[in-house]
């Protein structure tokens, strides 16, 4: 008499979430539904709205940008062609070039306008804080300030093409 052979139990395949981390890959969790667990389900992304599918993984000094963004956008660079700050856009839709692909008056005009957010932020940061702490603010970083002030002033001196630029433009 020949035995028959045991059926093998049929093995589930477990979904897991595909969302990406920054600089760690895949997350990898247990997912329910449409390929997210239960933490990146439902994120938006930053800049449009769209459901993230990753985290942005531009650097900015020793720490990484981090914030949710769908396929179709990316983290803006700043002026100087860096990762300052944390816009983000549509892919395709970058005011700037990377550092590493600017000619040298784009490297100039990126140090002017860095200058001049550097300058305008202390503005900003006192007027948030507002009042007499914001004046404090202000008196605490005066001698930065003049430092930042000068320096915009020689290069407009220097590069008169420079005066009344602005990142807006």
């Amino acid at each position: 008499m020949s035995k028959k052979p045991a059926k093998k139990a049929a093995t589930k395949a477990v979904k897991t979430c595909s969302f990406g981390r920054a600089w760690v890959g895949k997350c990898g969790q247990p997912s329910t539904t449409a390929n997210r667990c239960k933490d990146h389900r439902g994120l938006k992304c930053s800049s449009c709205g769209r459901a993230a599918t990753s985290e942005c993984g531009e650097t900015q000094g020793p720490f990484v940008c981090g914030a949710p963004l769908c396929d179709r956008c990316e983290h803006a660079l700043a002026p100087n062609g860096t990762n300052s700050g944390s816009k983000h856009i549509r892919k395709g839709a970058q005011k700037y070039k990377s550092w590493w692909n600017q000619n040298d008056d784009e490297k100039l005009q990126g140090k002017y306008l860095m200058l001049k957010r550097d300058l305008s932020g202390y503005d900003r940061v006192a007027a948030l804080v507002g009042g007499e702490k914001g004046q404090e603010y202000l008196s605490a970083r005066a001698e930065q300030r003049r430092r930042i002030a000068a320096e915009l002033t020689l290069l407009e001196m220097e590069h008169p093409v420079l005066v009344g630029l602005s990142e807006e433009a």
